[in-house]
């Protein structure tokens, strides 16, 4: 009838607002996703496959889509970065982390300390580029 239409017309429009009201991006979380392809395609146009990309919310597209190695930077203790820049720098092979907000402090402070300089911003992720020093051995 035309009363239950009207009526599940109402109840479905009013859910829509609703969802989109509290914040809960059903509609659109392909939209966000969409960052994980732009990053992968970012770094394989302007980071040699050589590099080492220490990352951790991006790993798993870097795995899949991507000939990096990888290095989880939740898992690399402070006294253990340097061995990892030392032995970057002495195969000669870059470092990048590629980080959303949420990241950037543990990763680039706790996990993996030094100078890290940014060199794009892909949507919500920063690339960075260990720029050194390589620590004495």
């Amino acid at each position: 009838s035309l009363g239950a239409a009207l009526t599940m017309g109402a109840i479905l429009g009013l859910d829509l607002r609703v969802a989109r009201k509290e914040h809960l991006p059903v509609l659109s979380a392909g939209q966000g996703e969409r960052t994980y392809p732009l990053t992968m395609d970012w770094l394989r146009r302007h980071v040699p496959n050589d590099a080492i990309l220490v990352c951790m919310q991006t790993s798993g597209s870097a795995y899949y889509y991507t000939p990096y190695t990888l290095l989880r930077w939740d898992e690399i203790e402070p006294k253990h970065a340097a061995e990892v820049a030392r032995a970057a720098a002495a195969d000669r092979r870059p470092i990048y982390a590629p980080l959303f907000p949420f990241e950037r402090t543990p990763a680039l402070r706790e996990h993996m300390p030094g100078d890290w300089q940014p060199v794009a911003t892909v949507q919500a992720v920063t690339i960075w580029k260990w720029a050194g020093p390589v620590p004495k051995s």
